[in-house]
């Protein structure tokens, strides 16, 4: 088909990325779920307080335990016709554990978690020292 819009997006929360694929002109919703082998992730939601609710514009820089790094800003941007999801999905590949994760805020702020647990959803709230 002539697909034009697609979203890419942790839709069965396995920490891999699926897509969907809308067709021109209305045709059909495709789906195709991400079947790759899992590996270690982390997934991370950003609410923001004085940034914006979603976090849009932050970036976020994941180190692991084995001091790879990675770095991700906050988007909705997708293609045509589309939104992606604002979560970041970092994948760990055989990584064990999460050295830290430094969020840099639109407004300015700048946080920093450490020890996180891997293959899980975190909620990082802007502020929030207690994370």
């Amino acid at each position: 088909g002539d697909g034009r819009s697609v979203v890419a997006a942790d839709f069965f929360n396995s920490g891999r990325l699926d897509l969907i694929v809308r067709q021109v002109g209305g045709g059909s919703l495709l789906l195709y779920e991400n079947r790759f082998p899992p590996r270690h992730s982390l997934r991370v939601s950003l609410r923001g307080s004085t940034s914006n609710r979603q976090g849009i514009g932050a970036r976020v820089i994941v180190t692991d335990g084995n001091d790879r790094r990675q770095t991700f800003d906050v988007s909705t941007s997708g293609s045509y016709l589309s939104t992606n999801d604002s979560r970041v999905i970092a994948g760990l590949g055989n990584a064990t554990a999460i050295k830290s994760v430094q969020v840099d805020w639109p407004s300015g702020q700048k946080q920093t978690l450490s020890n996180l647990g891997i293959d899980r959803y975190v909620t990082i709230n802007e502020g929030d020292a207690k994370q």
